[in-house]
């Protein structure tokens, strides 16, 4: 193994966390263990890493954001701004997101190894935020083949060879869930539980306020249901749209307060709220307090 790395110009022994390695380099070294190894070790080594690639800084984004995709987003951000030779992105299809891949020297030995270690690694990313058993609906590879052992890995997936770019497709009510909550899971029927909805609704009314106004139609769509159906299974839990999109609004609302400096007109502008009287009057009935009586209360 030591000849196999210096052959390929990488270091045998090294104390140097930050020593740099050309991409090259590492790619070169996955094609030689993919021969000498297993033809899977690209795959199986993203299953190892996973999460773990995550610094405790992003970790703790990801798990605080609204929506997993947003935590996603911001994942995708920090890697495409530190990566010279991949770009990741988000990108609608149908009723799925793709989180694809691309890269600049697809002409490179090791290529196809590399791409399978950076989807196995996005499939272990969303699983540590929704569950370990969950496997996406589709994975789309470059590669002309793939190993047999892909749908024993990941069942109940799709497994697409000859893409045009590596991708990993989700299911969006997957997306639009928060880290933890596990309320939707095409894959794991069972998790699918009514008494989750509230839950759900809020968290997709958060996720996309910034986005102009959030509807009960909208929202129906984004949970594969009627809009119909979202009012009724909301009366059966005892609740109202409007008071979830009010809950919603004031939760977002507390997190401004607490972390931005901005005027009650900004504040109910940025939860979707055109009038501050109104706007006050909602957080006054759900909270017990003033949007300034709770600023106040945070410096007490």
């Amino acid at each position: 193994m030591e000849k196999a790395y210096t052959s390929i110009g990488l270091p045998v022994c090294c104390d140097d966390p930050n020593l740099w390695v050309p991409v090259r380099h590492t790619w070169a070294w996955f094609e030689r263990a993919s021969c000498l190894v297993d033809p899977a070790v690209g795959w199986l080594v993203g299953q190892s890493i996973g999460d773990r690639c995550l610094s405790l800084d992003l970790a703790a984004r990801i798990e605080h954001a609204p929506t997993v995709f947003l935590g996603l987003q911001a994942l995708i951000r920090e890697a495409t701004s530190e990566s010279t030779h991949l770009e990741m992105s988000l990108r609608n299809h149908h009723d799925s997101i793709r989180l694809s891949t691309e890269y600049r020297m697809k002409s490179w030995p090791g290529y196809d190894v590399d791409q399978a270690y950076q989807l196995a690694v996005m499939v272990e990313l969303i699983r540590y935020c929704i569950g370990r058993s969950w496997s996406p609906g589709k994975i789309g590879i470059e590669a002309k083949r793939a190993p047999g052992r892909l749908r024993d890995w990941y069942p109940g997936t799709r497994i697409l060879t000859g893409q045009p770019c590596g991708f990993v497709e989700v299911d969006c009510r997957v997306l639009h869930q928060k880290y933890g909550d596990r309320v939707v899971c095409p894959n794991e029927p069972s998790l699918e539980k009514p008494r989750h909805l509230r839950a759900a609704v809020r968290n997709l009314i958060k996720a996309y306020m910034n986005d102009g106004p959030v509807t009960a139609r909208k929202i129906a769509q984004l949970l594969d249901m009627s809009e119909r159906t979202l009012f009724r299974q909301l009366r059966q839990q005892r609740s109202r749209f409007q008071l979830e999109l009010d809950t919603a609004r004031f939760e977002y609302a507390k997190d401004l307060i607490r972390e931005h400096d901005l005027s009650c007109h900004q504040t109910a502008a940025r939860v979707g709220v055109a009038d501050a009287g109104n706007f006050s009057r909602m957080f006054r009935r759900i909270g017990g307090l003033s949007p300034s009586q709770y600023r106040n209360s945070l410096s007490a």
